[in-house]
């Protein structure tokens, strides 16, 4: 297992007393003070949220299937989702495609005598899988040494694997294809995918129930996976990144990731989509980032980490339990988990979006999303009545290509619907082809024309165009829609597309390292406005006139930089209003500026919220627009919100509902200007639940 070090200590112990948002003209809101575990303090191994609460009433018959490349993969780079799901209740499937057995020296990189030890191939990566066991185990039971029975199963298209059950947690399974790199570093289950390799071989491993060396093509492979997604029907299918970004320390264009995590997306994607075309099942899938966390801002809280290491610590064999046969772990990790940057994030490779629900122009609600690579959509059928229909396929099910997990909906000045998405096209030789996508919803129309091509700013390179990240939109005073996406030097490009509906080339906006999942919205004054959190700061760009260009970028003095995307909106005065989770802490920091051309505060107001991932949904409460309604997804895959209680004091995040929820929140206001919050259920289907201002709560749940 290759893994970068950090030589940073743990970070100091955060003890916060919120201020009162009224000093600096944000939202009036009172403060509460925050406090954290204590430095050097080790996290349960189910956190806090989940200890507290429970199993949910909707969690039993929710399914997740992961499919990762080694047996530490998800304990790096899904938790603590992973887990969370687990502690919830949800029954959970994780395939495990290679046989992770490296360098065959299940030694500490660290120690200078390991070049000594011997190679052994089929016990380092039995030991990782005893790891990986325990680390499931501790999840699901609380104890590591929990009873595991195997089985050898056999899977369609004849490949053979180990598949393990835990009596005590029947509804967790784990599977190992063991596939093997056949001890070339050069040569892995990518050139499997790709054609290069006709055929890989299996390894078997000491204590596995699989015993012959398997021969194994790439129909096999993706039949096998296929296989499992029938088996386990899953609502949720997690993965890893297809398209990693370049790194760019090394010459050329090479990948930041790990080549086995690309392959192994690639081959979800394929089984996914013949399990869909098959079955017609639509499960959410998402993809989660690999190495390249280490280029950005970390997301994760103190006690995410905390959590997440205590977890890779066990699978290590390092947590001090007594293991005879020196086997029970993946100690090529060492003693230190907090040693890997890997431990400090957790990140979506599409930035999840919060504005996939819209009022459309007769005051109907509609919302949206991406499930098993298809855009649907829910639509009330009157305003404000709580009915609705759906879920219909934005194209009627005709569009070619995968769309990618996040699309984005806003409504122009003329009362037209616009969604924007990114699509994945792959070739026939195995290549990828990715393009912005966008389709319009013509005022009174009852649906969608066809997704039309936006295009990509780097077309022209095979690989630097799989690089793009996910748009967003705005349409100006005049009618032109901005489209807006990071791009492979990873600054921002723009195109617009005429009020007469033609498209001007792509533009460079500039920027340096911005992250993924720009903002944009439209102005009173009819000017496009644009938010992205770089490396450092916030950068904005501001349309400088009616029709006109935008303007160059400037610098919003944010403090603390934000680890992903920045909600923005404005308030009745014309002023931007920022919210955004802060990195290393989680933190929700809300930041407003003193008028439409005024300044911005030296630093943001902490409202809380130091857990989970993702961004934060905003929407303002009454005409007036000086309240504001937040809304986040917290560790334990809950929908948290903070808003006033009935005297109109303001209280700490509340968590209005028992869901499982997905990606992120959205927030739109319905009829006579009351908010509306949806999130997308861990069971595909959205639920939407209306404020009211007066009881300082949310009403009843509607499942669409």
């Amino acid at each position: 297992m290759d893994f970068l070090r950090l030589t940073t200590t743990r970070r100091k112990v955060l003890a916060a007393s919120i201020v009162g948002l009224g000093s600096v003209g944000v939202l009036e809101w009172a403060g509460w003070a925050l406090t954290h575990r204590k430095e050097g303090g080790r996290a349960p191994a189910v956190p806090a949220a989940a200890q507290e609460s429970g199993p949910f009433p909707d969690a039993a018959r929710l399914s997740f299937l992961q499919i990762v490349a080694h047996p530490d993969d998800d304990l790096y780079f899904v938790n603590p989702g992973m887990q969370q799901a687990i502690a919830r209740g949800c029954k959970l499937a994780t395939v495990i495609v290679t046989a992770g057995e490296g360098d065959g020296i299940n030694v500490d990189t660290d120690d200078p005598g390991r070049t000594a030890a011997p190679v052994d191939y089929a016990g380092y990566s039995a030991a990782r899988h005893n790891g990986h066991r325990a680390a499931y185990a501790r999840m699901a039971t609380g104890s590591a040494d929990a009873a595991w029975t195997s089985e050898a199963l056999a899977l369609d298209g004849g490949l053979v694997a180990e598949h393990c059950t835990l009596p005590d947690r029947p509804d967790l399974h784990l599977y190992f294809l063991n596939i093997r790199k056949q001890e070339d570093p050069y040569r892995g289950v990518l050139e499997l995918w790709s054609g290069a390799a006709e055929t890989m071989n299996t390894l078997p491993v000491p204590g596995s129930p699989v015993r012959d060396v398997q021969a194994v093509n790439r129909d096999q492979v993706v039949a096998a996976l296929s296989d499992l997604l029938v088996r386990h029907r899953p609502h949720v299918v997690r993965t890893l990144d297809p398209d990693p970004e370049h790194d760019p320390g090394l010459p050329g264009i090479e990948s930041s990731d790990h080549r086995d995590h690309t392959a192994v997306a690639l081959f979800s994607l394929r089984a996914v989509a013949r399990y869909r075309d098959a079955t017609g099942a639509a499960p959410a899938v998402d993809h989660y980032r690999g190495y390249a966390n280490r280029f950005w801002p970390y997301d994760l809280s103190e006690q995410d980490v905390a959590a997440k290491a205590d977890l890779v610590d066990t699978y290590a064999g390092t947590d001090g339990r007594p293991c005879p046969e020196q086997n029970c772990g993946d100690y090529q990790l060492g003693p230190d988990p907090l040693r890997s940057t890997h431990i400090y994030s957790t990140k979506l490779r599409h930035e999840p979006t919060t504005d996939w629900l819209v009022r459309d122009a007769d005051g109907r609600l509609a919302a949206f999303a991406v499930l098993a690579g298809r855009v649907v959509g829910w639509r009330e059928r009157t305003a404000g009545r709580g009915d609705w229909t759906g879920p219909e396929p934005v194209d009627g099910g005709r569009g070619e290509g995968w769309m990618l997990p996040v699309v984005s909906a806003l409504r122009g000045p003329d009362g037209r619907l616009h969604l924007v998405g990114l699509r994945r096209t792959e070739g026939a030789a195995g290549d990828a082809v990715l393009d912005v996508v966008h389709a319009v919803r013509e005022r009174g129309a009852e649906s969608f024309g066809a997704w039309e091509s936006v295009g990509n700013p780097d077309a022209a390179g095979q690989q630097e165009q799989r690089e793009i990240g996910v748009p967003a939109a705005a349409v100006d005073g005049d009618g032109r829609l901005h489209v807006l996406v990071r791009n492979f030097a990873q600054s921002l490009s723009l195109r617009v597309r005429g009020a007469d509906g033609s498209w001007g080339e792509w533009a460079e906006l500039g920027g340096t390292t911005v992250q993924d999942g720009p903002s944009a919205y439209t102005g009173r004054d009819g000017l496009v406005r644009v938010f992205v959190p770089d490396k450092h700061s916030t950068r904005s760009w501001t349309q400088q006139a009616p029709g006109g260009a935008l303007g160059g970028s400037s610098a919003v003095p944010t403090g603390q930089v934000a680890s992903g995307r920045v909600t923005a909106l404005e308030d009745a005065q014309g002023s931007p209003l920022l919210v955004y989770r802060e990195a290393r802490t989680a933190l929700v920091q809300v930041q407003r500026r003193s008028g439409p051309t005024g300044k911005w505060p030296k630093e943001p107001v902490q409202v809380g919220g130091g857990d989970g991932i993702g961004p934060v949904a905003a929407v303002w409460v009454g005409d007036h627009a000086t309240d504001a309604l937040l809304a986040r997804l917290g560790t334990d895959l809950s929908l948290y919100t903070l808003t006033r209680n009935a005297a109109g004091v303001q209280v700490p995040w509340t968590r209005p509902s028992d869901l499982v929820v997905l990606r992120s929140a959205a927030l739109a206001t319905g009829p006579e200007g009351v908010p509306v919050a949806a999130v997308l259920g861990a069971d595909g289907h959205p639920r939407v639940a209306s404020y009211d201002a007066v009881a300082g709560a949310f009403g009843e749940w509607k499942a669409l």
